[in-house]
């Protein structure tokens, strides 16, 4: 009975070594398979494979409006940039509530300019950059007036409030120099003006980044038609995520008021 003990015991213990090594090659294996698919995963996909998603919609935005209402992440910015571009949306607005995007501007312009080459390649259009600061009035950002084929639009709160200021000192002024009368002043006219001076489509679809359930002072005459979309946040974000909102887009229904 000794003996019998000894072996069984003897044979159980194998198997659990065993059993314990397997799993520790199991994990292993898991462990370098999310080493080594994590980083592409995180960088996205190739141009060709993410412009055949974008076909499988039935329609996508003309412009895509980021709103990030947490500490941006250049890098993860720079590829919901150029993801849009792969996925022919020709115009991308960022917001940011803080202006924090004014001072990170130049350092964004490098990195979506270096990812959008690694994606289109050298030869390819440059990307045209529209501020809506006072002093860089932009009279050419539309596809059929500039030729550049993706714009990136800088909108801030502090061009929200710009614009309405400068909007009431308009008409003001026009009705003291009579070229305006007050009768003329309506919903119509005021809309025109606020279109005329951000010069850029209304976007078609709103992400909101981080924990605020808020659009934070967007401009609210842009979004009449907008389709709105909360994501916690924009962190290390992965194209399949960026591709959801484009698919939850593309199926939405737009009834405008009906």
């Amino acid at each position: 009975m000794a003996i019998t003990e000894i072996l069984f015991r003897f044979t159980l213990g194998s198997i659990q070594s065993l059993i314990g090594v397997r799993d520790s090659f199991y994990l292993f294996l898991a462990w370098i398979w999310w080493w080594l698919a994590y980083p592409l995963k995180h960088k996205g996909h190739k141009l060709c494979s993410m412009q055949n998603n974008a076909k499988n919609l039935h329609k996508i935005p003309i412009n895509i409006a980021f709103v990030i209402s947490e500490t941006i992440s250049r890098d993860d910015l720079a590829r919901l940039v150029c993801w849009s571009f792969s996925s022919n949306i020709h115009h991308v607005t960022l917001y940011n509530f803080q202006g924090e995007l004014d001072s990170l501007l130049p350092s964004l312009k490098t990195a979506v300019n270096e990812l959008y080459h690694k994606l289109f390649g050298l030869s390819a259009e440059p990307v045209k950059y529209h501020t809506l600061s006072e002093e860089e009035q932009c009279d050419d950002v539309y596809l059929t007036a500039s030729g550049f084929s993706y714009v990136v639009h800088i909108v801030s709160i502090y061009h929200a409030h710009q614009r309405i200021t400068r909007t009431a000192q308009d008409v003001c002024e026009s009705v003291a120099k009579q070229r305006l009368r007050s009768s003329d002043i309506d919903k119509t006219l005021l809309e025109k003006m606020f279109t005329d001076y951000f010069n850029m489509p209304n976007p078609d679809l709103v992400i909101v980044y981080g924990d605020v359930s808020s659009l934070l002072g967007y401009p609210p005459w842009q979004l009449k038609t907008t389709e709105i979309l909360m994501v916690p946040t924009h962190h290390k974000t992965d194209y399949m995520s960026f591709y959801d909102c484009l698919e939850r887009y593309a199926n939405c229904s737009q009834r405008f008021g009906k």
